[in-house]
C-alpha cells in the first residue's frame, strides 16, 4: 500500500465522517452541529455547513457535487459541495 495523499486536521475535536468519490473533498464532524468540508489538495476548508443535526452522519453523492447530512430521525438535508449551500431539506 502506498499513502497517496496525507491530511490532518487541526486538532479543534473534529473527525473525518466522509470523503468524496474523487477523494478532493473531506467532511469533519464535531461533538456539536460542526461539519466542516475540506478540499484534500489545499488542505483548507471550504465551507462550514449551517445545520442544526447534532453528529449528523455524512455521505457524498457520487459524483461529490452534493454531501447529505442525515439525523438519527430519518432527516436528510443535501448540501452544495461548491457553494455550502442547501438545496433540499
Amino acid at each position: 500500500n502506498k499513502t497517496i495523499r496525507s491530511f490532518r486536521p487541526a486538532d479543534n475535536g473534529l473527525g473525518i465522517r466522509g470523503i468524496s468519490s474523487d477523494g478532493k473533498m473531506l467532511a469533519l464532524v464535531g461533538f456539536g452541529p460542526a461539519v466542516e468540508l475540506h478540499n484534500t489538495l489545499t488542505k483548507k476548508r471550504t465551507h462550514s455547513l449551517d445545520h442544526k443535526i447534532r453528529s449528523p452522519r455524512v455521505c457524498f453523492s457520487p459524483d461529490a457535487k452534493l454531501v447529505v447530512l442525515g439525523d438519527i430521525g430519518g432527516g436528510l438535508s443535501f448540501w452544495n459541495v461548491s457553494t455550502g449551500k442547501l438545496v433540499h431539506e
